[in-house]
């Protein structure tokens, strides 16, 4: 992720560096005219900056993305009985004694938080 928005900083500055600088660049301090190759310059420096607004998109969607995702559930107990199950062997995530849905541990000892001091 921070190279991402490193990446995307150095784009955008690189583009606009490239547009606003007029007859010169320094290449390791050797001063290199480039006056005949001004168009070819803007245009680096155009793409540059789409590359940058680009790698800000990604990281924004990411981070919307990463907020919709949906925690995956390991282990559930059943509210009734008091067990403790894996859930993916669970059918439909039913208690198989109680036939009960069950909740997800996090969850269930957020609600019940006297039950966590006697387990």
């Amino acid at each position: 992720m921070v190279v991402n928005i490193l990446f995307a900083f150095f784009s955008l500055f690189t583009g606009f560096y490239l547009l606003v600088s007029k007859d010169k660049v320094v290449l390791k301090n050797i001063t290199v005219d480039v006056s005949s190759n001004q168009v070819s310059l803007n245009l680096i420096g155009i793409i540059l900056i789409l590359f940058g607004i680009y790698f800000f998109y990604r990281i924004y969607r990411a981070e919307e993305d990463e907020d919709k995702l949906e925690k995956f559930i390991e282990s559930s107990k059943c509210p009734k009985c008091k067990e403790v199950y894996v859930f993916h062997r669970l059918d439909k995530g039913i208690c198989p004694t109680c036939n009960v849905e069950t909740i997800d541990v996090d969850v269930y000892f957020k609600v019940h938080k006297e039950d966590e001091l006697s387990t």
